[in-house]
């Protein structure tokens, strides 16, 4: 767990030798950014919450080596307007998404697309106005 410090920045690897990490705590940080490296490695991971962060922008393809992530992936309490669709396509195996008290205000039709097992997906206390066509 590395929750609840000032954490804001990993160099491209930092998990590369952590195959068999099934959860991971960054919750209460201060990272504002998730790119295309941000979790190489976690291929094991089955839990990740990233909660109460200050992530504005989520790449494309951020997720996308989190192929085993099947519990639930936590991302309440940020800074996020929009997400870019199929953002979450590799996470099929994923069952509860927290999406709450973010600044979303546009949501595409095709940002869950891929999410096969999903239970949970909360997107309350947002202020989405519009769900429009990607």
């Amino acid at each position: 767990m590395l929750n609840n410090n000032k954490l804001s920045f990993f160099n491209e690897g930092t998990f590369l030798n952590l195959k068999n990490l099934l959860s991971l705590d960054l919750g209460d940080n201060l990272f504002n950014y998730l790119g295309n490296e941000f979790f190489k490695g976690l291929e094991n991971l089955h839990t990740l919450n990233l909660k109460q962060n200050q992530i504005k922008k989520i790449e494309k393809d951020s997720f996308s080596p989190l192929k085993n992530l099947n519990r639930n992936l936590d991302l309440d309490f940020q800074n996020l307007n929009h997400i870019i669709p199929y953002t979450f396509i590799n996470q099929n195996k994923l069952e509860d998404i927290y999406l709450s008290h973010n600044s979303l205000t546009i949501l595409y039709n095709f940002t869950f697309n891929g999410l096969n097992e999903i239970r949970i997906i909360d997107i309350g206390k947002n202020k989405i106005t519009k769900i429009q066509m990607a």
